[in-house]
């Protein structure tokens, strides 16, 4: 028999199956009931023994009833206590019994649960009336039949997404865990747990939150009107919006308030009173998180979810931010992170604008735009289907009017496909921190200058460092002998090691000599590259390590002219390092956790590196160098915020402008910034826009230009000496006359150059 044969075979049986059994059903009509009635019975027992017994979600314990906490919000301070923000799951926190006034809990009882005080945990009354009405007679509105206990298994444990019987497991496994609670805990307890989780819509949980967003007051000050305004919110938490929809709160809250007078808690005299009284809210605007300390407070959780996983709680869970009500007290200033938040906010309006006119790619403009259509996947395919180049600039470059977005607001306009795509590309992105050299206390922390556009942190995104670079090398430098007075040639030299490599100066002018400590100063590149090879490149990158630089460093000449890439955080560090006379800190922004009850449960311990970076003589000179970076180098642009006392400080640009650096330091704190595109590709015209100098330094300024405001309790030593070295910064000396007169160290020279100038000094001798 073939597998068609007995596929027709099988449904003619089961078709004579069928219809044998119809027969006996009309034969058997009084049976059937019975049987029918009977499965259903069965049916139910078995569908409530299983739900009882688990298989449908665990039924908690009257153990676990009795440990109910719910997620609390975790309260963020500053190091000068002032609150900062918060995190929540949900946005809660908990009341206590005495702050339940009559108003509240008459109001909720007459509206959710008339026999509330009387039943255990199940109206059967109201449960018979919905199983009659609304599912016999299809009359929706007849009301719900569960009861506040029942709504509150449902606030804390939630429901399960189920198949076709998703509502009466739910409401079976509700009523089995109201049961339990009505045993655990008395009724007003009951009451304080709904009101602490119940939604009050806007994101809000508890009537504490609700209260104060809507009233700005606490629960306990709450009168009838407003009491009733809040209770009638929980039937519908949008559509009964006192603030979006006003009449819609106004009908619900007068039935809040009828309830109330037909169950005898308010009397009608009352109610005529206030029923065509408009309620009067005093809304108060939850705080915009995504404005201040927004990336400082993603660093934050970071930090904090690497401390709880290796310190968990006594009973061996994990601390959870969003939900445990927890105090943390941290270290960002507020005052500095407005300070810092004004200066990028303020700073990068006016380069974005220099920017929109003056921004280059590599390659130049046209020809970058030009393969940027070709790079499109519509243009790709337009390309495939034979339509010419021509044709294809024509389609990206009609312009229609569209929204965009230009680094700091929505601009509507009449704008084409590849101005949608530059204006993406040419959106500048920077990043800032403040931090305390002596602790590592992150005093202030801006990732990027618009958190609600993008969430990159920038400050731990690795990009080229630029002469950002150039202390490390030269710290190096100082270790391996060399003096802040010894000349170097401002040469262009070509490196036949190195593929005939040749570094050259950012302004092109060559000649003469510098001193070490000029060179630095003026970020000479010529000079730089004979310092990396003086103090050896593998030295360079043993001293980068040792300051808290992560990242893998290209262990190659270029290093000094920064060509690898590093985080700006890290390189903040670093730069602490060097003001904090050598010791390297770790950089943290959690100070001290309170749990919710108030306990200690972490206090931050200052971590030191074990060894100095360098010699501390050393550090001093470096310190000296850097300062007049300040003074007559590329960084003496800081000279015009008028800030009243010596900072340390290097600039920083990458090629083609691409990165623009500066950090600067007094002995106490270290500020740092960085400007750039997320793509390389992408940057200034000229030089002079895209330094860091111009990009990154005036924030910085501003910055410390602020520190008088802040107020001095945080900060003892605000200066670095006046540097003094006994040698000119350049000299039109080559650097062969300047070992004649004692200015050099020979083992910096090529050995021709080195012959050269003994023969000179021989010369002159005789």
């Amino acid at each position: 028999m073939t597998i068609k044969e007995t596929t027709t075979e099988y449904l003619a049986k089961f078709k004579a199956t069928i219809a044998s059994g119809l027969i006996w059903v009309k034969q058997n009509k009084l049976k059937s009931f019975y049987y029918i009635i009977l499965a259903a019975v069965l049916f139910q027992i078995i569908m409530v023994t299983s739900i009882y017994l688990g298989v449908w979600g665990k039924i908690p314990s009257t153990k676990a009833l009795k440990q109910i906490t719910n997620p609390e919000t975790t309260t963020i301070y500053s190091g000068n206590n002032k609150v900062i923000g918060y995190f929540y799951t949900e946005n809660r926190s908990n009341i206590d019994s005495s702050q339940i006034n009559e108003n509240i809990k008459n109001a909720l009882i007459a509206t959710e649960d008339v026999r509330f005080l009387e039943h255990s945990g199940i109206d059967y009354r109201s449960l018979g009336r919905v199983l009659f009405k609304t599912i016999l007679m299809s009359k929706k509105s007849s009301g719900g039949g569960s009861t506040i206990t029942q709504q509150l298994a449902k606030n804390v444990f939630g429901r399960k997404k189920r198949f076709f019987l998703l509502a009466p497991i739910n409401k079976v496994r509700e009523m089995i865990i109201a049961k339990r609670l009505e045993k655990v805990y008395s009724k007003d307890e009951i009451l304080l747990l709904y009101l602490n989780t119940v939604s009050f819509g806007e994101r809000l949980f508890g009537l504490e939150k609700a209260s104060l967003r809507f009233f700005n007051k606490k629960p306990e000050k709450l009168d009838l009107d407003e009491a009733a305004t809040l209770i009638g919110i929980l039937k519908a938490t949008s559509y009964y919006n006192p603030r979006n929809n006003p009449q819609n709160s106004l009908r619900r809250r007068n039935v809040v308030l009828s309830q109330m007078v037909k169950y005898g808690y308010l009397e009608e005299a009352e109610f005529d009173k206030i029923k065509d009284v408009p309620t009067k809210l005093n809304y108060t605007l939850p705080k915009v998180e995504s404005t201040f300390a927004a990336f400082y407070k993603d660093y934050l959780r970071k930090e904090f979810e690497t401390w709880a996983e290796d310190n968990p709680k006594d009973d061996g869970e994990t601390w959870n931010l969003d939900e445990d009500g927890l105090t943390i007290y941290t270290t960002i200033h507020s005052s500095v992170q407005t300070s810092a938040e004004k200066a990028v906010d303020g700073h990068m309006k006016r380069l974005q604008e220099s920017f929109a006119t003056n921004w280059d790619a590599v390659g130049g403009k046209e020809k970058y735009i030009e393969k940027l259509i070709k790079n499109q996947s519509l243009a790709k395919q337009m390309d495939i289907d034979g339509i010419p180049f021509d044709s294809i600039q024509v389609i990206y470059n009609k312009k229609s009017e569209k929204k965009l977005w230009n680094g700091f607001e929505i601009v509507t306009g009449d704008f084409s496909l590849i101005d949608s795509i530059i204006f993406e590309l040419t959106t500048l992105q920077t990043g800032l921190m403040v931090m305390h050299t002596q602790t590592g206390k992150i005093m202030g922390y801006v990732g990027g200058k618009d958190y609600g556009y993008s969430q990159y942190d920038q400050l731990s995104i690795p990009k080229q460092a630029g002469s950002l670079f150039k202390p490390i090398t030269y710290l190096a430098g100082l270790e391996s002998g060399l003096d802040p007075c010894d000349f170097f040639d401002n040469e262009l030299r070509s490196y036949s090691d190195y593929e005939g490599w040749s570094p050259k100066n950012a302004d092109g002018v060559y000649g003469g000599s510098y001193s070490l400590y000029g060179a630095l100063a003026n970020s000479v590149n010529t000079v730089s590259v004979q310092v990396i090879f003086k103090a050896g490149i593998s030295r360079v990158v043993k001293l980068a390590e040792r300051m808290g630089i992560t990242a893998p460093l290209k262990a190659v000449p270029s290093l000094v002219l920064g060509t690898s890439e590093v985080k700006p955080i890290e390189m903040i560090t670093a730069f602490a390092a060097i003001a904090n006379k050598g010791k390297v800190v770790k950089p943290y922004s959690i100070q001290k956790i309170l749990d919710h009850e108030g306990n200690v449960i972490y206090e931050a311990k200052v971590e030191y590196a074990e060894t100095y970076i360098a010699n501390p003589e050393n550090i001093d000179k470096l310190q000296r160098m850097m300062t007049y970076t300040n003074t007559i180098g590329t960084g003496s642009r800081i000279q015009g915020y008028n800030i009243p006392y010596n900072l340390i400080g290097k600039t920083g640009t990458t090629q083609n402008n691409a990165d623009g650096w500066y950090i600067a330091s007094s002995p106490e704190l270290v500020c740092g910034a960085w400007v750039g595109t997320m793509n390389p590709s992408i940057n200034f015209k000229y030089t002079s826009l895209g330094s860091g100098s111009n990009t990154a330094l005036p924030m910085v300024g501003r910055v410390f230009g602020d520190l008088s405001m802040w107020g001095t309790s945080m900060l003892t030593n605000f200066t670095f000496d006046t540097p003094d070295f006994d040698c000119n910064t350049y000299s039109e000396l080559t650097a062969v006359e300047a070992f004649g007169k004692g200015r050099f160290d020979s083992t910096t020279m090529q050995l021709d150059t080195l012959i050269e100038a003994i023969d000179s000094v021989e010369i002159e001798e005789q």
